[in-house]
């Protein structure tokens, strides 16, 4: 695996560290927005139970613990 490879697994795949928090950056900017309109959209009301997987930034995440009952993080 080369340097790049490095650096954007730290950043992206598997943050951590200052790559992590960039990358986190970098997400919460690009996907955001597209992120809270489909928690939007899904309608979400208090029993339903929300799962999100992988990693980022948690804008999804915080969107969704607004509507539903339960909400999972499982990076």
């Amino acid at each position: 695996m080369g340097v790049l490879d490095e650096v954007l697994m730290k950043a992206f795949a598997r943050p951590e560290g200052a790559a992590g928090r960039v990358g986190g950056w970098v997400m919460a900017r690009a996907n955001g927005a597209t992120e809270k309109y489909l928690v939007q959209m899904a309608g979400l009301h208090g029993k339903e139970q929300v799962v999100v997987l992988g990693p980022g930034p948690g804008i999804g995440l915080r969107a969704a613990a607004q509507y539903a009952g339960v909400v999972v993080d499982r990076c």
